[in-house]
């Protein structure tokens, strides 16, 4: 997808982020890690400027194993509406084996516990770097004032592309109106995904992507 040799891609993994154990990527501690969610952990590294690596460890551990899985649907749904360009494409490259930290029983006569260290494979994608997020953009160049006219129409179109009115805004200054309408019907009647606020939403070439859209609901 993005040109890359994927075994080339794996092997730099291994040896950049596999030198980091479970826990240390989860506290953040890692050099490279540019932003942390429930489900997983985002780098990036000067060699590959155009692209980050995402692997399944977040801040919580039971919401990361499916997380992958639930995008790649996610996408392939948008795929068939023809909405796809709206959703930040991941390639799956490999897993890489990292150790973790576990409590266990020192012995079966005490109930002292001890610190042991086992090893797990988790999985690694990439997927396109944006520019920045839209929290950012909002943050660094636009004030309370900025998208006036399309903060009312998103506001009062009974239809929403993110949790944000301000994602809203931008995304009708971006795309128009009919793919702000097509888009809300997509996310009301065919995918709800319940986590779309404005870090989730990203520029990249100009253009309006979600980089996050595992956390959904179902159907409406």
């Amino acid at each position: 997808m993005f040109g890359y040799d994927r075994n080339e891609l794996l092997a730099f993994a291994k040896e950049n982020i596999g030198c980091y154990t479970v826990e240390e990527i989860r506290e953040q501690y890692t050099q490279h890690d540019i932003g942390q969610g429930i489900s997983r952990t985002t780098f990036y590294f000067d060699e590959y400027p155009d692209i980050v690596f995402k692997i399944a460890i977040g801040s919580d551990d039971d919401c990361a194993e499916y997380t992958f899985e639930e995008e790649e649907a996610v996408y392939y749904e948008a795929m068939e509406h023809g909405l796809e360009k709206y959703f930040a494409e991941l390639e799956y490259i490999g897993g890489i084996e990292l150790s973790y930290e576990y409590e266990d029983w020192a012995d079966e006569e005490s109930d002292e516990t001890v610190w042991k260290t086992g090893t797990r494979d988790y999985l690694i994608y990439i997927q396109p770097k944006a520019d920045f997020t839209v929290s950012h953009f909002f943050g660094s160049y636009c004030n309370e004032h900025s998208f006036k006219k399309e903060r009312r129409i998103a506001e009062h179109s009974g239809h929403g592309v993110a949790l944000d009115t301000e994602a809203s805004a931008l995304f009708i200054r971006r795309h128009g109106i009919e793919e702000f309408t097509r888009l809300s019907n997509f996310f009301e009647n065919v995918r709800y995904l319940d986590d779309l606020h404005n870090s989730n939403w990203a520029l990249l070439d100009g253009n309006m992507v979600i980089t996050d859209y595992a956390m959904w609901g179902g159907l409406w």
